[in-house]
């Protein structure tokens, strides 16, 4: 019976250190990063009545140009048009995040 239980363990932690090589996982800072950019973003609690410290952590947070633009399409069944500027917004903060991460972690061979 402890074999078996220490098989079934051996085979989840290969399994799992599997699944986080290969990307399946999302590592921790990752996950605190996201819900970090998440509430401050529009998406749970309006963005007017937050403090001036957190009103500027809101404009260059991608989140809120990205919930802005989905609750315009969603919630007002407005155009494209509506959503330009999160767009442009967007465009230009991956624009700016890829050639950061290109600098930053060039890879040799």
């Amino acid at each position: 019976m402890k074999m078996r239980s220490r098989l079934r363990s051996l085979s989840s932690t290969c399994v799992e250190q599997r699944l986080e090589f290969s990307g399946f996982s999302p590592p921790v800072a990752k996950v605190r990063l996201n819900t970090v950019l998440f509430f401050p973003s529009g998406a749970v609690y309006p963005t007017q009545s937050f403090p001036t410290w957190m009103k500027v952590i809101t404009a260059v947070d991608p989140f809120t140009y990205a919930v802005h633009g989905f609750k315009q399409l969603a919630l007002k069944n407005t155009g494209l048009g509506a959503i330009g500027y999160d767009l442009l917004f967007l465009t230009a903060f991956t624009l700016i995040a890829m050639a950061a991460a290109t600098l930053l972690f060039r890879r040799t061979l």
